[in-house]
C-alpha cells in the first residue's frame, strides 16, 4: 500500500511534461499555418549590374512631329498696262473751259517719263492753251508732287490776261494729275527757284491742286 502511494506524484510529472510537448508541438504548428506564403522571385533576363533598379522602364515620351509652316504662294510681279490713258485738259473752243480729251501712250516706265510723256502728248493736242516756245528744262517727282523746273521767260509767254494763266496753269496740272496715277499736285518752278505768279492770276509759291471747277 506504501508503495502505491510513492509512484503516484512521478507519474504526474510524466503526465505533465507529455501535455507541455504536446501543446509546444501543436503551437509550432499553428503558427506555421499562420504565416503567409512567400512571394515568388520575378525572374529577370540579362544582367544588372551594381545599383541599377528592378522596377520597370518609365514608359518612353511619345515625340511629336513638328510640322513646318506651308510656305505662301510666290506672288507675280506686278505688271504695268501696255498702254497709259491720259487725260488731256484743253480750251473747249471758247476759252473759257477746259474739258478732257483721252489718248493712249505707250507705257513709260518711270512717274518721271510718264510725266515727260504726257507733257508732250498735251503740248501736240489741238486746243491745249500752253504758248509756243514753252521748255520745261527739268521734271522730278517725289512724294506724289511733279516738279517742272521752266526756262527763264515763261512769264512773258503767257501774258494774255487771267483766264490764259489760269487755263495754262491748270491744263498742265489737270491733265498731270488725271492720268499719272502716283500724283497729287504739280509744284511750278522757274530757272530753278519757285515764284509766286506769273502775272499776278495764280499763286504758285506751293504746289497746285486740281479743280472740281473748270470754268474760269
Amino acid at each position: 500500500m506504501a508503495q502505491s502511494q510513492s509512484t503516484l506524484p512521478a507519474r504526474v510529472i510524466i503526465i505533465a511534461g507529455v501535455l507541455v510537448v504536446a501543446l509546444g508541438a501543436l503551437a509550432f504548428a499553428l503558427n506555421q499555418l499562420s504565416r503567409p506564403a512567400p512571394l515568388p522571385i520575378p525572374e529577370t533576363t540579362g544582367e544588372i549590374s551594381a545599383g541599377e533598379s528592378l522596377a520597370p522602364p518609365e514608359p518612353a515620351e511619345t515625340a511629336v512631329a513638328e510640322t513646318a509652316p506651308a510656305a505662301a504662294p510666290a506672288q507675280e510681279p506686278t505688271e504695268l498696262p501696255d498702254t497709259l490713258t491720259a487725260q488731256l485738259f484743253v480750251s473747249d473752243g471758247s476759252g473759257r473751259q477746259l474739258i478732257t480729251r483721252i489718248a493712249r501712250i505707250d507705257q513709260p516706265g518711270t512717274p518721271v517719263a510718264q510725266v515727260r510723256a504726257v507733257l508732250d502728248r498735251l503740248v501736240a493736242t489741238p486746243g491745249a492753251p500752253l504758248p509756243d516756245g514753252m521748255i520745261v528744262r527739268e521734271i522730278w517727282v517725289a512724294n506724289g508732287i511733279a516738279f517742272l523746273d521752266f526756262e527763264a521767260g515763261l512769264a512773258d509767254l503767257v501774258d494774255g490776261g487771267s483766264r490764259a494763266e489760269l487755263m495754262f496753269v491748270y491744263s498742265i496740272v489737270g491733265s498731270l494729275t488725271g492720268s499719272v496715277p502716283t500724283l497729287t499736285a504739280v509744284q511750278f518752278l522757274v530757272d530753278g527757284r519757285t515764284v509766286e505768279t506769273l502775272n499776278g492770276h495764280s499763286y504758285l509759291a506751293e504746289p497746285v491742286k486740281p479743280l472740281l471747277d473748270w470754268s474760269f
